[in-house]
C-alpha cells in the first residue's frame, strides 16, 4: 500500500490524544512531536533518568529510565504506551499476521510495546523487532524497486507474447 500522497504508514501523524486534536500537527504529526528521538532527549534536562557520562542516544535514555522510578519510569511508560496504542491501532486496521517494529526506540521497550497491543487487540499479533537496524529504509526501498522492475517486465513480457500471437496466422495458432 502507498496511499495516495505516498503516505501510506506514515504513523509520525496518527493523533492519539483527543483532548489535543484541534491543534496544528502539520509540521511534523502529534505521534513524532511526542516519540521522536529528539524529542525523547529533550526530556534529558527535566528528568534525572540519564547518566552523567556523554549524552546518550533516545534508546539509551530510555533502556535507563525503564530501570528508574518516579518521573524516568513515568516518561518511559508514557513513550511506550503511545507506541503501543498506535501500532494497536494499525494491527486493528490492517489485521497483519506479523508486525515488524524498526528502531532503537523499539528495542528499549519492545517488551512494554507488546503488552499495550496485547491489552488494546483482541487477537493474537506476532510483533518482532528487526535486527536489519539502520538499513531498513535502503532495505525496503530496493525491495520496492524491485518489486516494481519485476512487474513491468512482466507486463512488459504479457503484451509482447499478446501481440505476437496476434500478428501470427490462424493456422500457426492451431
Amino acid at each position: 500500500l502507498h496511499g495516495s500522497n505516498w503516505a501510506a504508514g506514515e504513523i509520525a501523524h496518527m493523533n492519539l490524544d483527543l483532548s489535543r486534536a484541534s491543534e496544528n500537527w502539520k509540521a511534523r504529526g502529534y505521534l513524532e512531536s511526542i516519540v521522536g528521538s529528539d524529542r525523547i532527549l529533550s526530556q534529558l534536562s527535566s528528568t534525572a533518568a540519564s547518566p552523567a557520562a556523554a549524552q546518550p542516544s533516545a534508546r539509551q535514555f530510555l533502556e535507563h529510565a525503564r530501570t528508574q522510578t518516579g518521573r524516568p519510569r513515568e516518561f518511559f511508560d508514557e513513550i511506550m504506551q503511545h507506541l503501543g496504542i498506535a501500532v494497536a491501532n494499525l494491527i486493528c486496521a490492517f489485521d497483519p499476521g506479523l508486525v515488524i517494529l524498526q528502531g532503537g526506540i523499539f528495542r528499549a521497550g519492545d517488551d512494554r510495546v507488546r503488552e499495550v497491543i496485547a491489552s488494546a487487540v483482541p487477537w493474537d499479533t506476532r510483533v518482532v523487532v528487526s535486527d536489519i537496524a539502520n538499513d531498513a529504509v535502503l532495505l525496503g526501498a530496493v525491495a520496492a524497486a524491485r518489486a516494481q522492475a519485476y512487474e513491468r517486465i512482466a507486463r512488459l513480457l504479457d503484451e509482447s507474447n499478446t501481440a505476437t500471437v496476434a500478428s501470427e496466422p490462424a493456422f500457426a495458432r492451431a
